[in-house]
């Protein structure tokens, strides 16, 4: 199937006003949404699991799960076997990647086959995107309408870990961790998903902070500088 754009004009994709009255409780227009927070990573990268780098008075998995929660319910916590998490406080279950070494597909496929019955539609979330907000989850959600997924992008560039996907798409993605593929975007472009242009989000994320994510100490310092900058001039930073 053809991957879709958001590039057409906005109320084609979101009715807004309409959306944003019927998101409530992990639902949208009667659609169970669930919530998958990936962090099986390794952090080769980083030299540290991301999952307990601190931010603010948090860990970095304690603020994405709870960011989430506020939007989709129930939450599934997608890691690898053998990684220690921090203590999270919001009510949720843990699942092991479906396969090891297979990336964040084997992480959304856990988590998709642990939710079958309890949702029709899965937000996933990184636990290294430390700016995601309500408002933009919220956003992807108003903007599935019949498409199979919806999947936000950085001025051209699609990020594929913190999308919208229906559960239906599940046994694409199990075909594919079969065939080998590791790579999420084979999987959002195969399974026809909606590409949200950014300039969607710069009503509500005018920076795309929300899609911001950290690969390495220096984004991270980056992140922490923003966080303290925005804390001391009186910007809320925890949604």
């Amino acid at each position: 199937m053809a991957k879709r754009s958001a590039d057409m004009p906005y109320n084609l994709h979101c009715n807004v006003s309409y959306a944003a009255n019927m998101i409530a409780s992990g639902s949208i227009g009667g659609l169970r949404v669930a919530g998958i927070v990936l962090c099986g990573g390794e952090s080769r990268r980083m030299g540290h699991p991301k999952a307990w780098l601190r931010f603010g008075e948090e860990y970095l998995l304690q603020r994405i799960v709870r960011i989430v929660s506020q939007v989709a319910q129930p939450i599934v916590v997608a890691t690898r076997m053998g990684l220690e998490l921090p203590p999270i406080t919001q009510p949720c279950s843990m699942v092991h990647d479906s396969q090891d070494h297979a990336g964040p597909l084997a992480g959304i496929a856990a988590g998709m086959n642990a939710l079958q019955e309890k949702c029709d539609a899965v937000l996933v979330a990184p636990c290294d995107h430390p700016f995601i907000t309500p408002e933009v989850l919220n956003r992807m959600l108003e903007c599935l309408g019949e498409n199979q997924g919806v999947v936000p992008e950085r001025y051209g560039m699609p990020i594929p870990t913190l999308a919208v996907y229906r559960l239906g798409t599940l046994p694409l993605l199990q075909e594919l961790l079969r065939a080998g593929e590791r790579r999420a975007q084979v999987f959002a472009q195969a399974s026809g998903a909606l590409t949200l242009n950014h300039t969607k989000l710069a009503d509500i994320d005018p920076e795309l902070r929300a899609l911001f994510n950290l690969n390495d100490p220096e984004s991270y310092e980056s992140a922490l500088c923003d966080l303290g900058n925005r804390t001391s001039k009186g910007i809320s930073c925890a949604p």
